[in-house]
């Protein structure tokens, strides 16, 4: 899992930004991205609340993020249930966080991502 930003350097970034970032790492990560869970760990078919670290060491393990999951772990968190702050972090209203973490497929969400991106600028 390729991992470029500190979670600091991430938390200080403007919202819209660390949109970019977070779909940056998806994209870097595909095999690491997945809409249907928030972090699965190994591939164990559950949502975990493991720690940031516990979820770097097993990626290349069948670790998988949706982007809720990935901007909490960039932000150094793996809070389970943590979509407001997600939220909050990249900048979304009601509709586009509905939108982006639950409704979309993969594909469709990077899609999306790069709307929500270009409407914010």
């Amino acid at each position: 899992m390729i991992i470029t930003v500190t979670p600091q350097q991430f938390l200080d970034m403007e919202p819209n930004k660390r949109l970019m970032i977070v779909k940056e790492h998806i994209e870097l990560n595909p095999e690491n991205h997945d809409q249907n869970s928030f972090c699965d760990i190994r591939g164990e078919g559950y949502n975990s609340t493991g720690s940031v670290e516990e979820v770097k060491d097993t990626a290349d393990c069948g670790t998988t993020l949706c982007v809720c999951g990935w901007t909490h772990l960039l932000a150094g968190s793996c809070e389970w249930n943590g979509e407001t702050e997600a939220a909050k972090w990249l900048g979304l209203d009601y509709s586009e966080t509905q939108k982006m973490f639950y409704y979309l497929s993969d594909e469709d969400t990077l899609m999306y991502m790069d709307k929500v991106i270009q409407d914010h600028s």
